[in-house]
């Protein structure tokens, strides 16, 4: 071979190994730029589904013709303030998204509501979104939703953050080294029952406790069997909590010492205040007596307002009978009228008819929601299966659901 072969075999050779490295290089950085592209693609997803989560269908039908949309708003924004969401300022109407004028989605991240309470929730909007109904309707029922979330015990302590047993609550608070005061003429306890009060003078700091029990309070055999508590969350708005004589947490209180019922009962009583007494309370000696306990309630009443009505957020404290619209939510939907089920079964006439023969009730307090049937007659009456919920909102019910029970 002469020296010229040679060069130009070399030459041709180098070429054959530099289009070789080239291609392996190209090979390599296209893997490279689709392996970021997955990740990418990947965290996209992930972050989508994290949204996704906590995104739901919302499905609202009027109660009464003078239902208004402003009316139902106000309703949600007490709703959700009272499972602790701050509600920054134009954080509630960002979070809506309508379809048509009943039909809407919202997006519990944009409330406010802390990390735990928004895991809390996804767990929730998870498990309804697995049942038949929603996957059939692709929606639920706003009322039936605030039910689950506000109204069902088990899920409003987890949301809120209550305290899981009494011990804790009472550590944290150093209840017990408070102010104490004797109610021996009660509108709640069956008997006497005896309050105690945080003498810490921060906002965020009060908490209270009455202990329901058996015995009397003027000769010291009094014994505590229930614990009804309250503290105060961030955004105001008052949390309860109530316990049994071991310090668990339980879905109402016991008949047998108080008539307080369930969290939402406590809510419907304080209307996000610290109630003062409604009847003359015989006083007893050691404890607080009527005067000095009426001007630490009135102290107490006067911070906590001032304290809510500095927060900017959508919620106005200063409106103060705007939490009525609260409880019409479950009212109208609980002891629906017909006006409101010609709109639930406007497809079915065979079962709106047979609804319609059914013995009717008035409720004394909103007798504009006209002639009502209780819902857990109306749900038997559905061929679907309805997204189970509490018998009563306010009362012990034999249902109460729990998305977190082992």
């Amino acid at each position: 071979m002469d020296s010229y072969s040679a060069y130009y075999i070399g030459i041709e050779t180098e070429k054959f190994i530099n289009n070789r490295i080239n291609k392996m290089l190209k090979s390599i950085s296209i893997s490279i730029f689709l392996l970021v592209l997955l990740s990418m693609s990947f965290q996209i997803r992930k972050d989508m589904q994290t949204e996704t989560d906590l995104i739901i269908q919302l499905k609202w039908l009027k109660s009464y013709r003078e239902e208004s949309w402003a009316k139902v708003r106000t309703g949600m924004l007490w709703s959700f303030s009272y499972l602790g969401a701050k509600l920054p300022r134009g954080s509630f109407d960002n979070s809506i998204k309508f379809q048509d004028s009943s039909l809407f989605s919202i997006d519990l991240a944009q409330l406010g509501f802390n990390t735990k309470a928004l895991q809390i929730l996804q767990v929730i909007c998870d498990s309804i979104k697995r049942t038949e109904d929603y996957q059939i309707n692709h929606n639920i029922d706003l009322s039936r939703f605030l039910i689950l979330t506000l109204h069902s015990p088990q899920h409003y302590y987890r949301i809120t953050g209550a305290e899981t047993n009494y011990k804790k609550f009472k550590n944290k608070y150093n209840i017990d080294n408070g102010f104490a005061f004797a109610v021996t003429k009660s509108c709640v306890g069956n008997k006497h029952r005896l309050l105690r009060i945080t003498k810490d003078t921060n906002v965020l700091n009060y908490a209270f406790v009455a202990e329901e029990g058996n015995g009397s309070l003027f000769n010291k055999s009094f014994v505590s069997k229930e614990f009804e508590v309250f503290d105060v969350m961030e955004n105001g708005q008052l949390r309860f909590a109530i316990y049994d004589k071991y310090g668990i947490l339980i879905d109402a209180a016991s008949t047998q010492y108080s008539r307080a019922g369930k969290p939402s009962k406590c809510m419907w009583c304080h209307e996000s205040s610290i109630s003062p007494l409604f009847t003359t309370n015989i006083a007893v000696k050691k404890y607080l007596n009527n005067e000095s306990f009426m001007v630490l309630q009135k102290t107490m009443q006067n911070k906590l307002f001032a304290y809510q009505t500095s927060l900017i957020s959508d919620l106005d404290f200063k409106q103060k009978q705007a939490h009525t619209q609260a409880e019409l939510l479950y009212i109208g939907f609980m002891e629906a009228s017909m006006f409101r089920l010609q709109q639930e079964f406007k497809s079915e006439i065979n079962k709106l008819d047979y609804l319609k023969i059914l013995p009717t009730h008035m409720y004394e307090e909103f007798p504009f929601l006209g002639n009502l049937l209780h819902r857990r007659i109306i749900d038997s009456c559905c061929v679907n299966s309805k997204i189970e919920i509490p018998e009563s909102i306010r009362e012990k019910s034999k249902i109460e659901p729990n998305y977190f029970q082992e």
